[in-house]
C-alpha cells in the first residue's frame, strides 16, 4: 500500500504540473481544482511515510525516500526544460529515468519494495485525528 500511495501522489502532482485534464482516457482529479489535487497528493505522501515509520525498517524508508526524491527531481528537471527547445535526448532520458524511479530496479531496493507491494505493511486509514485503525494483513 505504501508504494501505491507514493505512486498515486506522484500522478496527482504530475497532472497538476502538466495541467492534464485526462490520464489514460479518464478525467484527472485536477477537475476538482489544482489546490485540492496537490493537497490530496501531499496527504498520500505523508500517509505513506507514516506507514513506513510504523514498520520501523530503515532500509525500507531509505529505498522509498530515495525513489521519491528521484521522482521529484525528475519532475523539477522536466519543468526546467519544458520550454527549452535545446533539450537533447540525454536530458530527456534522464527525466524519464528519474520520473520512473522504481524500487523494483535491482539490486538497490527490490526486496524491501516487493515486500511492501505484497501487503506486508498494510495499514488502515486513520479513523480519528492522530490515530490509526489496527493493522490488517
Amino acid at each position: 500500500m505504501v508504494v501505491e500511495f507514493i505512486h498515486t501522489a506522484t500522478l496527482l502532482h504530475d497532472d497538476v504540473v502538466d495541467e492534464s485534464q485526462l490520464r489514460r482516457g479518464h478525467s484527472t482529479p485536477t477537475r476538482i481544482g489544482n489546490a485540492a489535487a496537490v493537497l490530496v497528493g501531499d496527504f498520500l505522501y505523508s500517509r505513506a511515510f507514516q506507514m513506513m515509520v510504523e514498520v520501523d525498517n530503515m532500509r525500507v524508508m531509505q529505498v522509498l525516500a530515495e525513489a521519491t526524491n528521484a521522482i521529484a527531481g525528475g519532475e523539477v528537471l522536466q519543468l526546467m526544460g519544458s520550454h527549452d527547445p535545446e533539450v537533447d535526448e540525454t536530458r530527456y532520458l534522464e527525466v524519464i529515468r528519474r520520473k520512473t524511479a522504481s524500487c523494483s530496479r535491482p539490486p538497490r531496493g527490490s526486496a524491501a519494495c516487493s515486500a511492501a507491494r505484497r501487503g506486508r505493511w498494510r495499514t488502515s486509514w486513520p479513523t480519528t485525528a492522530g490515530t490509526s485503525a489496527p493493522r490488517s494483513s
